[in-house]
C-alpha cells in the first residue's frame, strides 16, 4: 500500500511525510489540498520534492542522502 502523506501527531505540533515518488502530475498535490498542510503548528517532510514542483514552498530545509561505500552520506542545507 502507498500513501502519499502519513500523519504524525506529535504532543508539540504535527508531523506529515509526503512520498511524492509515485505522483503522476503537481496538479495532484492541489487535489489533496497541499497548503492545508503548511502550517505553523505543522512540520512536513517531503520526499521527491521535484515531483511537486510550483506547487510547493521554498524549503526551509534540505537533507540529502546518498549511498557511499558501505553507509551513507547524508548532507544538510539551510
Amino acid at each position: 500500500t502507498y500513501n502519499l502523506v502519513e500523519e504524525y501527531p506529535l504532543p508539540d505540533f504535527t508531523l506529515y511525510h509526503f512520498d511524492l515518488y509515485r505522483l503522476t502530475s503537481p496538479e495532484e498535490l492541489e487535489w489533496i489540498g497541499i497548503d492545508d498542510y503548511f502550517s505553523e503548528d505543522a512540520v512536513c517532510f517531503i520526499e521527491w520534492p521535484d515531483k511537486g514542483a510550483g506547487f510547493l514552498p521554498p524549503a526551509n530545509l534540505e537533507i540529502h542522502l546518498k549511498p557511499e561505500n558501505n553507509g551513507r552520506l547524508i548532507t544538510i542545507s539551510i
